[in-house]
């Protein structure tokens, strides 16, 4: 959802029903929109207090898919980090909004002009020498 044409007010904190309500979002287009499984999106909206809390990552595929910020939803439990990752309904490979990221470092070796060999740490090549 894009924020920017979202007619939910950021001033104002919303139960994930009120902004689906807002928004005119039904249960299945949540489903659809964060990516998660039916059930734990019919577990949110049960605003059951006795419920588990609700997983962080979560939280976050529910408020992106309502175009909010975590904080801007009033959830009927606690947020916590502890617990099994989000039910998607997919399987852990097709699982949407991982991201890899991969650093390589290119270091400078200094090599003998001669024979093209790497120079050891003295800086004087065994084999020309």
């Amino acid at each position: 959802m894009n924020r920017r044409w979202s007619p939910l007010l950021t001033t104002k904190t919303y139960t994930v029903q009120e902004a689906m309500d807002i928004l005119g979002m039904s249960k299945r287009d949540l489903v659809e929109a964060s990516g998660l499984n039916c059930n734990t999106v019919k577990r949110i909206l049960s605003n059951d207090p006795e419920e588990f809390n609700t997983r962080l990552e979560t939280a976050i595929l529910i408020a992106e898919a309502l175009g909010l910020t975590i904080h801007e939803i009033k959830w009927p439990r606690d947020i916590t980090r502890v617990g099994r990752p989000p039910h998607t309904g997919c399987p852990i490979t097709t699982v949407t909004k991982t991201i890899t990221i991969t650093r390589v470092v290119e270091i400078k070796v200094p090599v003998c002009p001669t024979c093209r060999l790497e120079l050891p740490l003295t800086g004087v090549c065994d084999t020309c020498s």
